[in-house]
């Protein structure tokens, strides 16, 4: 299969997993499957085989445009 992994800089002491979690719940409803954990500030990518370069396209711009929305 396909793995990435994106590193996020840390933003809570008192909950690590805040922001990553956040991110996470926000991508998966706009419609991708991301997963989080990695002491708190990874976002995991695992997109089928079949997946095209369409896909990936769409994929980091969802991450983009989430991690923005939720900077901001």
């Amino acid at each position: 299969g396909i793995l990435a992994a994106i590193q996020l800089e840390d933003h809570s002491k008192e909950d690590p997993y805040k922001f990553s979690r956040e991110a996470s719940w926000e991508l998966f409803r706009r419609g991708a499957m991301v997963r989080f954990g990695g002491g708190g500030s990874n976002l995991y990518v695992c997109p089928p085989l079949i997946a095209n370069e369409n896909h990936f396209d769409r994929i980091v711009t969802l991450i983009g445009e989430v991690l923005d929305d939720l900077k901001a």
